[in-house]
């Protein structure tokens, strides 16, 4: 790949950034607020390197400050936009699925319609676009959403079995609990990666979403979902933790 580069969404549109120092700070941002002296234990960057990076960013209204609460004279950096895309290997063999799956679909309308919304996103990743960050942030509105109409738990145990009769009901895949310390989460017949070619990566991070935001808004517990089994690893199924 002949350049890499991220793709972030701010209140004054899209910005995509190509160097290195600026994609390992807004990086690094995703993970929490961090001061510059951090940042550099961080990123090994020189602190005059940062501060001028960090200017732009501000500028450009990726990045803002506040002063640190034990000491107003440090500054405390944190994320404002919000990463959307990455640059990634284009994957060929997405077009090749796609292709066979309509050809399968075109006399059932519900699984064409399925396969529709496949195209679109698989179509946009083999190109060489990975849309996770965009994935996982329009999964959290509709897990929101979901949570809010659908749900009534208020603890993590009920609200998993909700959410599994939830998926079943709308043939989203069959959910099940399948270790309890730590939590995970087994999907089978995935409605997203179902049928697609193994790549060597992951690829439910709309589902990531959804689950990590019902699970804050119903329970108000800020957990991370990640994916470690899927049809685009070998598997046959889906495996998230819940951490």
């Amino acid at each position: 790949m002949s350049v890499q580069f991220d793709i972030y969404a701010t209140s004054d549109g899209v910005r995509q950034f190509s160097n290195p120092t600026k994609r390992d700070i807004l990086r690094r941002l995703q993970n929490g607020e961090l001061t510059l002296t951090q940042l550099r234990r961080l990123t090994g960057r020189a602190q005059s390197t940062l501060s001028v990076h960090m200017r732009d960013l501000v500028e450009e209204g990726l990045v803002a400050c506040r002063p640190h609460p034990k000491d107003g004279r440090v500054k405390v950096f944190y994320l404002t936009a919000k990463p959307i895309g990455t640059s990634a290997f284009p994957e060929k063999q997405f077009r090749c699925t796609i292709r066979e799956r309509v050809k399968e679909s075109l006399q059932d309308t519900p699984s064409f319609l399925r396969i529709m919304l496949k195209a679109v996103r698989y179509g946009i990743e083999s190109t060489g676009i990975n849309i996770d960050p965009l994935l996982r942030d329009v999964g959290g509105l509709v897990g929101t959403e979901i949570a809010k109409q659908a749900f009534s738990a208020s603890d993590v145990d009920s609200l998993l079995l909700e959410a599994s009769r939830f998926w079943k009901v709308h043939e989203l895949g069959r959910m099940r609990i399948e270790e309890v310390d730590p939590l995970v989460l087994v999907v089978e017949d995935c409605f997203d990666c179902g049928g697609m070619p193994e790549i060597g990566k992951t690829l439910c991070a709309l589902e990531e979403g959804m689950l990590e935001a019902a699970i804050l808004t119903r329970t108000n517990r800020k957990v991370r979902v990640v994916e470690t089994e899927c049809f685009g690893t070998g598997y046959t199924h889906c495996r998230f933790e819940i951490r």
